[in-house]
């Protein structure tokens, strides 16, 4: 995956591959995204491995429709990391986050100096 999405609903049977091994690689890879499983497969055994490799949520066929809208707004309101601006500017004041400096007009100021 090269793209970002807020969510992710997966099946753990999938043709190719199984949804274990893709939660594990989008959990090895960084990607936070909450991934939410939707599986016939219900013991508490499949339910606790899901969680373990790094699904947010788990919920097995069948299922009602509300329940499942009512678990993914849940998971985008958590979100899976809140995205902060690393660079703001007003007027000619301007503060990056990342490199810790702040410049006003053409004077650059450090914090460490």
């Amino acid at each position: 995956m090269t793209s970002d999405y807020d969510l992710l609903i997966l099946d753990i049977m999938l043709p190719d591959v199984n949804g274990w091994d893709i939660v594990r690689m989008l959990r090895a890879a960084g990607k936070g995204m909450p991934i939410l499983l939707l599986t016939a497969l219900g013991t508490i055994e499949h339910r606790v491995k899901g969680l373990e490799l790094g699904a947010d949520d788990y919920l097995v066929k069948p299922f009602a429709f509300a329940e499942l809208l009512a678990r993914v707004r849940t998971l985008l309101r958590r979100g899976a990391a809140v995205i902060v601006e690393s660079q703001f500017q007003a007027a000619d004041l301007s503060v990056d986050l990342v490199s810790r400096k702040v410049t006003r007009g053409a004077t650059r100021h450090h914090p460490d100096q």
